[in-house]
């Protein structure tokens, strides 16, 4: 965050006047807390829908989903400590805060940005762990794709570190009792910008490599368009990421930093949420389906499934499915034309056992096993749906 001389405020008009009463009237807390609060609502709802479609149809949750968690504890986190900020005066201008609001201020709005930066970063590894999955990149792809979120998630973070080094000592930042030696803003500006323009390129590749594989696959047209859809929300917060980082030298750069960072933490909130809407929107498409089509459960079938699909006295045991019958050897033989003679197998019409013979029965047991599959798998790759 930037560190503000309380001199040094900026463009102020002159108390008294008109001019000053309606600028210091300006207040942006309303607008930020309502939307942040709104879109954040939005987003859990999202996530919450995600959680039942994999409780209640994947029968499981993965990987992607536990990031997708993770993440929306950060923007709890985040917009909790934004909204301390709002009420110790961000929204408000600089100079109409007290000497104990402006250092809250720096205090709060520093803080709140280190989960907000993991708030926008982990759905970037939820996303590329659900696209692993699902669409089995090459080698090469997939390591490429992880290197890049995990080199944007750890660039942001390298950013929120650099907001607590820049001054030494660091309560210097918000402690205007403290003196202490900073580092300019340029080069944090600069580094802030780079952040988040490539934060915004990752989540233009994330919505666009989906839509290149999709694009290649044989299916109906609609249901093509719906998960390129779907998996490709991430694009709308790419374009959020390069707003965002155009309002960064204002947001950072100003003296006037209640008032102009506020903007900083609205857009930083939206594009968090935006990201945790697009990663859990590609799991609800089976739900979304199943609605609209009358689909239950995938299950992959397979020949080998549907030729015992016939079989009596099933069991149903750890997901194995099998079937036993009792006939013996014998029976099972004459099974096809009792009449018939035993073509020199040895074996009588009606066998039965004399002083010291016994005959062999045997139990056949033929199992097969019916194989879950990830629903959204199922509809991107085309295998059947039953119910």
């Amino acid at each position: 965050m930037p560190v503000i001389d309380p001199a040094i405020i900026g463009d102020v008009p002159e108390p008294g006047t008109p001019e000053y009463a309606s600028w210091a009237a300006q207040d942006r807390r309303e607008t930020i807390l309502v939307t942040s609060w709104l879109f954040l609502s939005l987003a859990t709802i999202i996530v919450a829908l995600r959680i039942y479609t994999r409780v209640g149809i994947y029968k499981y949750l993965l990987a992607d989903d536990y990031w997708t968690l993770a993440a929306t504890i950060c923007g709890f986190v985040s917009a909790s400590l934004s909204t301390v900020a709002i009420q110790n005066g961000v929204g408000r201008h600089f100079a109409t805060l007290s000497l104990t609001q402006r250092e809250d201020v720096i205090f709060w709005m520093t803080i709140a940005f280190v989960p907000a930066a993991f708030f926008s970063g982990l759905p970037k590894v939820a996303v590329v762990a659900l696209l692993s999955r699902l669409l089995k990149p090459a080698r090469w792809l997939k390591w490429t794709l992880w290197v890049m979120v995990v080199w944007s998630v750890a660039s942001l973070a390298v950013f929120m570190l650099l907001q607590f080094a820049r001054c030494t000592p660091t309560q210097s930042m918000w402690n205007f009792d403290i003196q202490g030696e900073c580092m300019p803003r340029g080069p944090i500006i600069g580094y802030a910008i780079y952040a988040n323009v490539f934060s915004a390129f990752i989540n233009v590749v994330l919505a666009v490599y989906p839509a290149i594989i999709l694009a290649r696959m044989q299916m109906s047209l609609k249901r093509k368009v719906g998960l390129t859809a779907a998996l490709g929300i991430g694009a709308i917060a790419g374009v959020i990421a390069v707003y965002k980082a155009s309002l960064i030298p204002v947001s950072l750069g100003s003296n006037d930093f209640s008032y102009d960072g506020a903007a900083l933490i609205l857009w930083t909130a939206i594009e968090g949420c935006t990201m945790m809407i697009a990663t859990s929107m590609p799991i609800l498409a089976p739900l979304i389906d199943m609605m609209f089509n009358n689909r239950s459960r995938a299950r992959l079938v397979t020949p080998r499934t549907e030729a015992y699909a016939d079989l009596k006295d099933e069991s149903h045991e750890m997901g194995i499915r099998s079937s036993r019958t009792s006939e013996s050897q014998v029976d099972m033989l004459q099974r096809g034309d009792p009449n018939k003679e035993d073509r020199g197998l040895g074996i009588s019409p009606r066998l039965v056992a004399g002083p010291g013979q016994i005959i062999c029965t045997n139990e056949v047991s033929i199992t097969f096993e019916t194989q879950p599959v990830d629903p959204l798998e199922a509809m991107i790759h085309g295998y059947t749906w039953n119910r």
